[in-house]
């Protein structure tokens, strides 16, 4: 299939079939309500894309929209809301109140001050830079986390680096669960 997006519309058609035009935020409800039934199966899917470290093209949601979705929400909201949003009709959370939810949480999963600095710094990367980056691992080779220490030391604040996936898994899905909640 093959489609344009004219910022709010989108224009597609398959093969042998004729262009059809369609609102972005409709394209986008038809997609993936057909593919996934709630907001909460969406935000169960998306949690498991994280985690697997797959894209999230795997959505079926094509590139292009994605972007166009950012841009017509804000750079301050991540994908996800971005989607929930035109989706799911659910009011837009920012990176940082989503940041902020998950620090008044206190980070119960924490069991040192070490391991709570460095999840601390990871959801200032996720303000900043979005979830893909939070979850990525050589973000431990950038600053601040070099003045903390390397990249094995920091893993082995966890005890290893299945157990610092699994903490930041965990601070993945604080992040996103309950995400039909508002901003604190």
């Amino acid at each position: 299939m093959e489609f344009k997006v004219l910022e709010t519309e989108v224009a597609y058609h398959g093969e042998g079939e004729p262009l059809k035009g369609i609102k972005l935020r409709a394209y986008v409800q038809q997609v993936l309500i057909d593919k996934f039934q709630s907001l909460d199966h969406f935000s169960q899917r998306w949690l498991t894309l994280l985690k697997n470290g797959s894209k999230v093209s795997a959505l079926d949601l094509p590139e292009a929209l994605q972007e166009q979705l950012t841009v017509q929400l804000g750079k301050e909201y991540c994908l996800f809301d971005c989607i929930c949003s035109a989706a799911f009709d659910q009011t837009p959370i920012t990176r940082r109140d989503r940041a902020e939810n998950v620090r008044l949480l206190d980070l119960s999963m924490c069991s040192t001050d070490q391991q709570r600095e460095i999840l601390d710094a990871l959801l200032d990367q996720y303000i900043h830079q979005g979830i893909a980056v939070m979850m990525n691992k050589q973000v431990l080779q950038l600053p601040p986390f070099t003045k903390m220490g390397t990249l094995l030391e920091l893993l082995n604040v966890f005890g290893g680096k299945r157990q610092y996936e699994k903490a930041v898994g965990e601070l993945a899905r604080m992040l996103y669960d309950g995400s039909e909640k508002s901003a604190v």
